[in-house]
């Protein structure tokens, strides 16, 4: 990375020689994405194989922006280039890009997107490597057409636009009538904490598109991490919180077997919380 950069003057020519590098030397890896089997390659292995698919571009960008000193952001989210119609499509995150800060001013970037493109013959898929520019720098404005962030903050947007709108292709519908201080809450999600961070998403992403047991999975997931990793009083009453957060929603959604789950990581936690006061 510090040869890609040797020779650039500022941080926007920093981010647009890693980005068209990445662009150029990396292949997307078509036969993973058609498998359905891919997870989000972490930046060490794209490198290594030279081929990913959006995570693992993602992944790599931010990477490269670090050792370069420029702050950048891993986004998932909803893209509405894959032939999805309706909001009833829209189970889940379908793509992966990143937000980065050049020079003061939050930009979007899809090198996925900015490689190339599928194009499908009949059953036959292959991807042609074509460098789009569009999908590099891109204005909230423009990118909001054809991704929605799963976190509102994400879209740098002064008034949030609703799923519903864009799955749907419509106007933009916004969520309310309020202006939406992104800054302040991008500033304030930097202050987070990694177990902290991943909670904030899932709220936030449960507001965009509500998926209540995917959010009761990840409060009851960080706890069990938390109660198994951390021996703090603080952190493991964290725990309990997260615990109860999760038996709520899944008492709401009438999941007997996973609220006595939770309880029962509740009732080890206490215990633990015992032994460090005998």
């Amino acid at each position: 990375n510090e040869y890609l950069t040797k020779d650039t003057h500022n941080e926007k020519e920093k981010a647009e020689i890693i980005s068209y590098w990445i662009a150029i030397h990396i292949a997307y890896d078509l036969p993973a994405f058609l498998s359905k089997s891919y997870q989000s390659e972490p930046w060490d292995l794209v490198m290594s194989s030279r081929k990913a698919i959006c995570g693992g571009y993602a992944n790599l960008f931010k990477h490269l922006c670090a050792v370069a000193e420029i702050e950048a952001f891993v986004v998932s989210g909803y893209a509405m280039d894959n032939g999805l119609e309706t909001i009833e499509d829209f189970k889940t995150t379908n793509h992966i890009w990143n937000v980065a800060l050049i020079e003061s001013t939050y930009y979007l970037f899809d090198l996925t997107l900015a490689s190339g493109y599928i194009r499908k013959n009949g059953e036959q898929y292959t991807f042609v490597k074509e460098l789009k520019p569009a999908y590099l720098f891109a204005s909230p404005s423009q990118m909001i057409k054809t991704h929605l962030p799963a976190q509102e903050r994400w879209q740098l947007l002064e008034k949030e636009v609703s799923l519903k709108s864009i799955s749907e292709r419509e106007e933009y519908q916004y969520g309310n009538d309020e202006l939406f201080h992104f800054n302040d809450s991008i500033s304030a999600y930097k202050l987070l904490d990694a177990s902290d961070r991943t909670i904030k998403d899932a709220v936030d992403a449960n507001k965009v598109n509500p998926q209540p047991r995917e959010l009761a999975w990840i409060y009851q997931k960080q706890a069990y991490d938390i109660s198994v990793s951390d021996s703090e009083r603080a952190s493991l009453e964290m725990a309990i919180n997260y615990y109860n957060e999760a038996i709520s929603i899944y008492q709401s959604l009438n999941e007997t077997d996973l609220v006595k789950k939770c309880e029962r990581g509740i009732s080890y936690i206490k215990q633990q919380l015992r032994r460090g006061t005998d």
